[in-house]
């Protein structure tokens, strides 16, 4: 049963403004549905609020009213009402935008288009979000600490926030960020929660294979994003603990440059599906397998063979 403090129930109650209430009542239904007893505050939120594709601002053309936004308030909100918009109450970022802001020409976006692009992140803008113009906001000055609760959209960007800096987010959509933005809450569910973020499944990869050459490069990005395939295949979306892949983290991973170390923990967990990888001594999250050993709850699997998926799980954990 989903339990409220006195903050989020004044938010409900309408308190704070009617678009709050909105956004949280779109947070209780999203939390209730998921089956979570509580919200956690979050003060990064990335997601696209009040973004349109040409089909959107066709769909609104001419719904706005006393100067307040429909896109916002019926397709970010799912209000059956305008509602006035009030600025974000907690950091909140603007993901990729519609078009190139040097080169849409290039890429053969219409003026008109492109100009609807630029009135729609003004319109987030100046409700005080940050606009990015990326999908992976911890390389444009968004880096979540350890442990923190974030709201994020984007699934790789997701993937590299659990997998490699240990935050704390799950794959958000649009309107619960939207609503996030105007109440720092997030539903208490998924990879929020420590229990949900222990390795399910052991894999071990064999130390004695060896990376095919490719190129005058020993290794590359797409081998590990390959090693993620029959992972996530077998582990049933699920979260992987990965050995023995000291070998794929010690070389150059991207034709041209070298990067982290920590980054090719990201491209396996792309393959696996979504969740936190966990890879031994590397990583956010590492040697975590362990505590869950004693409770026999860790299967061992191949990356070419399936896995069981583990049992006794937490609901909260989806």
């Amino acid at each position: 049963m989903l339990t409220l403090t006195n903050s989020e129930k004044a938010m409900l109650d309408g308190r704070d403004g009617k678009a709050r209430q909105k956004a949280m009542e779109l947070l209780v239904r999203y939390a209730e549905a998921l089956g979570a007893e509580r919200f956690v505050d979050t003060r990064n939120v990335a997601g696209v609020p009040g973004s349109a594709n040409p089909f959107l601002q066709r769909y609104y053309a001419g719904k706005d009213a006393d100067g307040l936004d429909a896109i916002f308030s019926y397709f970010d909100l799912d209000s059956d009402e305008l509602v006035e918009v009030p600025d974000a109450i907690v950091p909140t970022y603007h993901l990729q935008g519609g078009a190139d802001p040097r080169q849409w020409q290039t890429l053969g976006v219409k003026v008109e288009v492109f100009r609807n692009y630029q009135e729609r992140e003004a319109f987030a803008a100046r409700h005080d979000v940050t606009i990015l113009k990326t999908c992976t906001p911890y390389l444009a000055g968004n880096l979540p600490a350890k442990g923190e609760h974030c709201a994020w959209m984007e699934s790789s960007a997701v993937i590299f926030a659990n997998s490699v800096l240990g935050a704390r987010t799950n794959t958000e959509g649009r309107e619960s960020t939207s609503a996030a933005m105007l109440t720092g809450k997030i539903p208490d569910w998924g990879l929020h929660r420590t229990e949900c973020r222990l390795g399910t499944h052991r894999v071990d990869r064999d130390p004695r294979a060896k990376p095919r050459e490719l190129g005058h490069h020993r290794e590359h990005p797409a081998q590990l994003l390959l090693l993620g395939r029959p992972l996530g295949a077998g582990a049933g979306g699920l979260t992987a603990h990965v050995e023995q892949v000291g070998a794929l983290l010690e070389q150059p991973q991207a034709v041209g440059h070298r990067v982290g170390r920590l980054e090719p923990l990201a491209a396996v967990a792309e393959g696996v599906g979504g969740h936190v990888d966990h890879a031994h001594h590397q990583g956010a999250h590492a040697n975590t397998l362990v505590s869950r050993r004693s409770e026999g709850q860790v299967r061992n699997a191949s990356a070419s063979s399936a896995a069981r998926a583990t049992r006794g799980r937490s609901a909260v954990c989806g």
